[in-house]
């Protein structure tokens, strides 16, 4: 048998593709990398891998047939499989190129619609288990689905979706969202209905009298009357415990200075003890380092008894962060911010790396708190307002992880001033600050828009 013909560079050179507008896709051959036996499942492969008799198949199915044009399997502009990572597998295997169409998406949530649409209806026999594992896949990839589009897609209630959903935000896998996206692609508010059966008159009565008592947790489910009594009594318990709602803060209970974060306490008139969270993303290069002496000494400072540092750091210098910061504060824990898609390359050790450490400390001993997990995944980039700015769900979550409403936190390098704005949203008292004037200017801006939409209530 004739081994395939492999091009010289040069002429490879000319079948590469770019990325075309939005949706465009082109078809080569040449131009991808060569084809590894041991090519990994992405993310993207949300599907189960064929049973070993379907895998059989399909390989003799493509030595008899051949591959053609027809089976080119989905490529995006960043080098990553979107479907038909079994086809090229297969080639792989074989010591042959697969024809490759790439394609370029607009968004993460665009790739996993794609891979959802192409293969759900080839893959009709997979068990309920299965389903769920997909259902799970997907929504890590695209959150905002709405549940009855993601269960007529694979043949499942809303309800199923529900309960996988649920379960992932519960363990921190998925954010949780207000808002999921139907097949018109428009965005709707997330209403979730909390049902008792009743069987007789008097349940049915007193079914009336305690839905609306119900915990959201509740929400999606359709419960007996002695689990709802039960739940509805412990929710009302809850409540009563924690107290009166807080009121809204006033207006000038979010501030942001123009300053160096050295000068802040003096500037913002910060007394001692005063704040129950600090959180800050600073720098990552070596410049920054012998600043890093200077936070830990402000976060001892502002910081009251059981208070906690959160601090985003980069792995170059980590040891020496580390370093500074274990002679002010205790050392608890460290999370991972992990993301998709682009990642940052660290060139002098050739690391490709996608997540990024995020440093847990207190001052004195740790507060007892509900549990967090340590691991937060992006759910896409969000630099509209400065260009090392965090996704707002993600600090959303560490704000609430980490104080209550009303407490103050402490943002010592704003940046986009993302920190400043969920807090506003959260009920927390903030004190910010950035040495870059035009990003204070924004900030400010970001905060207005932000109460134009709290008062008109979206």
């Amino acid at each position: 048998m004739r081994k395939p013909h492999s091009p010289p560079a040069a002429r490879r050179g000319k079948n590469q593709t770019t990325p075309g507008p939005a949706g465009a896709s082109t078809l080569t051959r040449r131009g991808q990398p060569r084809g590894n036996p041991a090519l990994p499942r992405s993310k993207y492969q949300i599907f189960p891998a064929h049973p070993p008799d379907r895998r059989a198949a399909l390989e003799a199915w493509n030595t008899h047939h051949g591959i053609g044009i027809e089976d080119a399997t989905v490529w995006d502009d960043q080098g990553n499989v979107i479907d038909g990572w079994e086809r090229e597998s297969i080639c792989a295997k074989k010591g042959i190129t697969c024809p490759r169409v790439v394609q370029h998406f607009d968004s993460e949530a665009d790739k996993f619609r794609f891979v959802l649409t192409a293969n759900a209806f080839r893959r009709p026999n997979l068990n309920q288990q299965q389903k769920r594992e997909v259902i799970a896949a997907y929504l890590r990839g695209d959150p905002a689905v709405a549940d009855n589009m993601l269960g007529a897609a694979l043949g499942v209630s809303k309800n199923t979706v529900l309960a996988v959903r649920q379960r992932l935000e519960a363990s921190g896998g998925i954010r949780k969202v207000h808002k999921t996206r139907g097949q018109d692609g428009k965005l709707r508010p997330v209403r979730y209905t909390k049902r008792i059966i009743t069987n007789s008159p008097s349940e049915f009565e007193k079914a009336q009298a305690i839905v609306g008592d119900l915990p959201e947790s509740c929400a999606g489910k359709t419960l007996d009357l002695i689990t709802a009594t039960r739940r509805a009594r412990r929710h009302q318990q809850k409540n009563e415990r924690q107290g009166p709602i807080i009121p809204p803060l006033p207006s000038d209970a979010v501030r942001l200075y123009h300053c160096r974060f050295q000068a802040l306490e003096q500037v913002a008139a910060l007394q001692p003890a005063s704040a129950q969270l600090v959180i800050a993303d600073i720098p990552y290069e070596r410049g920054f380092l012998p600043q890093v002496d200077d936070l830990g000494q402000l976060a001892q400072r502002v910081l009251g008894d059981g208070g906690v540092l959160v601090l985003y750091d980069g792995q170059a210098y980590l040891n020496r962060v580390v370093a500074s910061l274990d002679k002010y504060l205790t050392y608890r824990w460290t999370a991972a911010f992990v993301w998709g898609g682009d990642a940052n390359v660290f060139h002098p050790l050739g690391v490709v790396s996608q997540w990024k450490p995020l440093l847990i400390y207190s001052k004195g001993p740790w507060r007892r708190r509900g549990r967090w997990p340590d691991v937060i995944r992006a759910t896409g980039k969000e630099k509209e307002w400065h260009p090392w700015q965090q996704p707002a769900d993600e600090l959303a979550r560490l704000v609430s992880y980490f104080s209550q409403p009303g407490e103050l936190v402490v943002d010592p390098c704003g940046g986009g001033f993302t920190t400043a704005e969920q807090c506003l949203w959260l009920a927390r008292r903030c004190v910010s600050c950035d040495a870059d004037a035009a990003c204070v200017g924004k900030g400010l801006e970001r905060l207005e828009q932000a109460r134009k939409k709290m008062a008109l209530g979206e």
